[in-house]
């Protein structure tokens, strides 16, 4: 595709502008990845002006053809938005399709919203693909029996998995519970 050619440079100047021309010619022929890629010019600002309604535009109808890059990135803008119940339809869709992201910020967005229980399920899901960072924070989900049952060694587990791969938080909980067995 041309528009990608201009927009990394390769064998021509690299050129925003010239990418966004392309992909908005290649976007208003119904391609999807280029109406994802255009969106996200819009949404940065990068080779036209800086337009989150055309950002939402483009991602939309990428998204509707079930491009789960699109579904997260349109997700995404309405989670910064704070638009929640958008967010998560956007977010589910990608999610639904296994992509990390999207299961990631269903998992952040419940526990902002305080449903515990649906964000821990989603937090599980991202914790059994190995992301450290949430192994933590499933750990404190069942140390403080928030979306689920109360289990120290369930804690136990996803704080060792998570600090097996140099997560500090995880490091430290875990010192302090050996801590507080001692004393």
């Amino acid at each position: 595709m041309l528009a990608i050619i201009y927009e990394k440079g390769r064998g021509v100047e690299q050129s925003d502008i010239q990418a966004a021309k392309w992909y908005t010619k290649a976007a208003e022929q119904g391609m999807a990845e280029a109406q994802n890629n255009l969106g996200a010019m819009y949404r940065d600002g990068k080779g036209v002006e800086q337009s989150d309604s055309q950002a939402i535009k483009w991602y939309q109808k990428a998204a509707e053809q079930n491009i789960a890059g699109a579904q997260y990135n349109l997700g995404s803008l309405y989670e910064n938005k704070k638009l929640w119940k958008k967010a998560i339809k956007w977010h589910l869709k990608a999610a639904q399709q296994g992509l990390i992201q999207s299961q990631r910020s269903l998992g952040f967005i419940h526990y902002i919203e305080k449903s515990y229980t649906e964000s821990f399920k989603w937090f599980k899901k991202v914790a059994q693909q190995g992301d450290p960072q949430i192994q933590y924070l499933l750990g404190e989900m069942y140390y403080n029996g928030r979306g689920v049952k109360v289990s120290q060694s369930d804690a136990i587990k996803w704080f060792k998995k998570s600090a097996k791969q140099g997560y500090a938080d995880a490091q430290e909980a875990l010192r302090k519970l050996k801590l507080n067995t001692e004393n």
